[in-house]
């Protein structure tokens, strides 16, 4: 796996040294993926285009979901400014990037609500000295030991996804996501981290690394459209415009062969007129024969 992402960067860097600012309509592409990825696994249901409308306004205003939007603004202003965070680690320097993510959110922690403070130690200096080693390997190993530990008292995985993401910004690389489709398979990387699986681990989180550069080489070629302006679907509409059954998509999404673009508060699921084509391709390979299985595969899906 490890070579087809070096595969996969090579690819990347054909098209000139990208960086992930120096793109506007990318960056905040990779925000609201990232964001709303994060509120999905904190149990969120504030709607993907409520994301990235805040992406684009960044307006705080009271109501049901202002922790939410304030989670959002907060880890927004520390990605906005990583150039800031270069310095090395420290537990002090822990402590600083936490308080900042988790401002107005929960108390203000220092050294003396810190667990585990000599293993956290032991770990930032193994940060700091590691500069030969692989730079996916190096976040990976880090957030492996970081989640084990739990040094803090809330958000221990959502503070360890955004030093992961700070680390890849610091060495020039492009930062770590994660779409809705990919939840089970990210929950599975945290479930076998909990027991101990880090080969297990490190497979599926590879796996995922290896998507998201996959979607940036896409993104960076022409080849995927990252506006905003797309047409959503809800499920009746989207079978009718398919040709197929309200349970049919229903399954295929379930099985993973689709992926929903939003959910609403309500429970409404919504497509994106782009599964059109994806549905279009399923049926072809219907035609000829393919399982579900193979098609899944053929698409590109774990």
């Amino acid at each position: 796996m490890f070579k087809k992402i070096a595969a996969l960067n090579n690819n990347i860097a054909k098209y000139g040294k990208v960086s992930i600012k120096s793109n506007k309509m990318l960056y905040e592409w990779f925000l609201t993926n990232y964001l709303y990825g994060n509120l999905l696994l904190e149990g969120s249901s504030l709607a993907k285009s409520d994301v990235n409308q805040f992406v684009f306004t960044k307006k705080l205003s009271e109501g049901d979901f202002f922790n939410d939007y304030l989670l959002i603004f907060n880890q927004m202003r520390i990605l906005e400014n990583f150039e800031a965070y270069k310095e090395d680690f420290s537990l002090d320097y822990l402590l600083n990037i936490y308080n900042n993510c988790f401002y107005g959110i929960v108390e203000l922690q220092d050294l003396d609500n810190l667990r585990y403070k000599r293993n956290l130690e032991d770990l930032c200096l193994w940060l700091n000295k590691s500069q030969n080693i692989d730079v996916v390997k190096l976040v990976l190993d880090f957030k492996y030991a970081f989640i084990s530990l739990k040094p803090f008292v809330k958000y221990n995985k959502l503070f360890a996804r955004l030093l992961f993401t700070l680390i890849l910004l610091n060495k020039n690389s492009l930062p770590f996501y994660l779409q809705r489709r990919d939840m089970s398979f990210y929950r599975n990387a945290l479930t076998a981290l909990c027991e101990g699986e880090k080969k297990r681990y490190r497979e599926i989180m590879l796996d995922l690394y290896a998507k998201n550069l996959a979607e940036y080489l896409a993104i960076i070629s022409g080849k995927k459209n990252i506006k905003y302006d797309k047409k959503l679907l809800k499920i009746g509409e989207f079978a009718n415009n398919v040709g197929e059954t309200k349970a049919t998509i229903r399954y295929w999404t379930k099985m993973g062969i689709l992926d929903v673009e939003e959910i609403v508060a309500s429970g409404y699921q919504y497509y994106s007129d782009e599964m059109i084509d994806v549905v279009n391709k399923i049926q072809k390979l219907k035609k000829q024969r393919y399982s579900l299985n193979e098609i899944k595969r053929k698409l590109g899906h774990l």
